[in-house]
């Protein structure tokens, strides 16, 4: 999937094309790494499918649902993608 990047102030999902989106709260680091919390998306018509994660981490948020300005109205599930039997989450999601 190829992602069209953008990172800090979004105005609303109604104004993003029909694409795949990579929205992130912090720039990229001098390196490309991805920083602060992203949400990685497909957008068709008003149909948003993607996931809400911290870059690098063990865990985030798969969601699907429609588009209406700044929200998504639908399903979200928490995937934790860990070894270990009990990762710990961080209150922030």
């Amino acid at each position: 999937m190829v992602a069209q990047d953008q990172s800090a102030q979004v105005g609303s999902l109604d104004s993003f094309r029909n694409a795949n989106h990579r929205v992130c709260s912090e720039p990229q680091s001098e390196d490309g790494r991805m920083r602060g919390l992203c949400f990685l998306f497909r957008k068709q018509g008003d149909e948003i499918v993607g996931q809400f994660f911290e870059p690098y981490s063990e865990r985030g948020i798969c969601v699907h649902g429609i588009a209406h300005d700044s929200e998504v109205g639908g399903f979200a599930g928490q995937r934790i993608f860990s070894q270990t039997p009990d990762p710990q989450v961080d209150e922030k999601f």
